[in-house]
């Protein structure tokens, strides 16, 4: 659809899947028996940036190394009416169970990810035809599979400690309050996209060059900005949990605690003095 990526009709893609599915169902387990022809379609949305890729960089093609790619999985189909279902994915997180959605040439930027408000309008309801019956399907979708980069572009909150709630990092780690550790005791999720539009709307800006809107930033601001750093992208709340990264994250967390006392360091930061020490070590 543009010399900068290509895509699929997403409504016509659930479509599609969605009669595989059910012909699939019907493989092994026989015919369906329609109790409701409203059907439940619920679908996890992927979407990842990658580098060094000299294939996408021909004189004939955008000049860059990178891309974007989007996936979706069904991750089940149930009757609307008494939740029955006919279709769930065993392995959601295989990338065999993953379709996809569109390709994306260049970085992760806001621009690159446009696109992502097209996907979101046509995630629409649908109907498909099924052994000569019209089924109707109700879609439930959500970007689940994103990292922290992406779920900070996507939300607008490039700047949030978290993105879930807007405790800032002095409270979650105690400081100021009594030594209670918010997170050990649980806390609310308290974000969503309306305020963080209104937040967005009410902020001071400047247009810049290219005729965007630049947030004048305050020193502890966070009170009032919340980390907000730009409009969101997707018209639509995205709470996501990333356990890979958060795992990866861990083990770096406890490589470097093991590193410092091997070599005599306890301190958190590593200064210029001590870089060199860390790396021998």
């Amino acid at each position: 659809e543009s010399d900068k990526f290509v895509k699929i009709n997403y409504e016509q893609g659930i479509k599609i899947t969605c009669m595989q599915m059910l012909k699939y169902y019907e493989m092994h387990n026989g015919p369906i028996q329609f109790s409701d022809y409203s059907l439940t379609c619920t679908i996890k949305e992927s979407v990842d940036g990658s580098g060094s890729h000299p294939i996408y960089n021909q004189r004939e093609n955008v000049e860059t190394k990178n891309i974007i790619m989007g996936m979706f999985t069904i991750l089940e189909i149930k009757f609307e009416n008494n939740k029955q279902i006919i279709y769930k994915e065993p392995k959601p997180n295989s990338p065999f169970a993953h379709r996809p959605l569109f390709l994306v040439l260049g970085k992760e930027t806001r621009e690159n990810l446009m696109i992502l408000r097209q996907i979101v309008q046509e995630r629409n309801n649908t109907e498909i035809q099924h052994s000569g019956i019209t089924v109707k399907i109700r879609v439930s979708g959500s970007f689940e599979g994103i990292d922290g980069k992406m779920r900070g572009l996507l939300t607008g909150l490039g700047g949030a400690y978290c993105c879930l709630c807007t405790v800032d990092v002095d409270t979650a780690s105690g400081m100021g309050i009594n030594d209670v550790m918010p997170i050990n005791n649980g806390f609310p999720i308290n974000r969503c996209y309306e305020d963080t539009v209104k937040i967005w709307n009410d902020l001071s800006y400047e247009t810049t060059a290219d005729s965007s809107k630049k947030i004048l930033k305050k020193r502890k601001d966070y009170e009032s900005r919340f980390g907000v750093t730009n409009e969101p992208i997707i018209p639509e709340d995205v709470i996501s949990v990333s356990p890979l990264h958060s795992i990866l994250r861990g083990f770096d967390a406890l490589m470097k605690i093991t590193t410092h006392l091997h070599i005599g360091h306890y301190s958190w930061s590593e200064g210029a003095d001590i870089a060199p020490i860390i790396k021998d070590a």
